[in-house]
């Protein structure tokens, strides 16, 4: 237990105690806080905000939940208004570099060439081009953030599990998603709690699985007389928890998803 984080395993614990994935919840919860930190403190902050300028902003998910998140928490986005202000200029910034350095050519021939020239500049090619101007440099740091506690958080679980106290505490949780299952067993150096996670796991999935045949047959004509239970009416929903990672709600609004 002394390769264990501690603070990691505690709220691994009360993850425990919650629905879904106990290492989504966890990677949720980062880049909420991450978020909302730099609402609160950072968006002032000038390493802060060449990151955010190196990634051209956050992903999707990210980006509507900052927005969303800042205007129901303080009535306000004017957080995002100074983020995007920088981001905006740097996109018009790039633009214009791009246009300066594509010459516009007079043949219809040439022409051609030159627009294949301007989307290679700007970054419109299969490969990943770093250097062209539109393409970020960085990923969005709220999924990294996210990410960094998905690692923390399984290879912590993994090793937590070679004691038999936790795995009784694991039992009554809803288990790990399948991402996170992979990551645990990709980073764990313990064979105890490897072990005893892909034992607890291939045990749930088998009692899925029945769950969901019978979910499946009880929709048939000659069974519509028989009692759908809980657990194959729910079924569905835990294998897509399971296969894709858990929805976990966030702390603050936008959409839920899995790490």
């Amino acid at each position: 237990m002394d390769d264990i984080d501690h603070i990691t395993l505690m709220y691994l614990k009360i993850a425990f105690r919650l629905p879904g994935c106990p290492v989504c919840r966890l990677a949720r919860d980062a880049e909420d806080r991450y978020l909302r930190f730099l609402l609160w403190e950072n968006v002032n902050d000038l390493e802060t905000r060449i990151r955010i300028s190196q990634a051209m902003g956050f992903c999707h998910r990210h980006a509507w939940q900052t927005y969303h998140g800042e205007a129901a928490d303080w009535g306000s986005t004017l957080g995002n208004s100074i983020i995007y202000e920088d981001l905006v200029g740097q996109v018009v910034g790039r633009l214009k570099a791009s246009r300066a350095a594509v010459q516009v050519p007079e043949s219809k021939g040439s022409r051609l060439r030159g627009w294949a020239s301007l989307k290679v500049w700007l970054g419109h090619t299969v490969a990943y081009r770093p250097e062209t101007p539109l393409m970020p440099s960085k990923s969005c740091r709220a999924c990294e953030s996210g990410k960094l506690s998905a690692e923390s958080a399984a290879v912590n679980l993994a090793r937590m599990l070679a004691d038999p106290e936790h795995q009784a505490l694991y039992a009554e949780s809803d288990g790990v998603c399948l991402p996170h299952l992979r990551l645990a067993l990709q980073l764990d150096d313990s064979p105890m709690g490897s072990g005893y996670l892909i034992a607890a796991t291939a045990a749930r999935l088998e009692l899925l699985q029945r769950d969901l045949h019978e979910y499946g047959r009880k929709q048939a004509w000659q069974y519509r007389d028989e009692t759908i239970a809980r657990a194959e009416e729910t079924a569905t929903e835990r294998a897509v928890a399971f296969l894709a990672g858990s929805e976990v709600p966030g702390n603050l609004p936008g959409l839920a998803c899995g790490s």
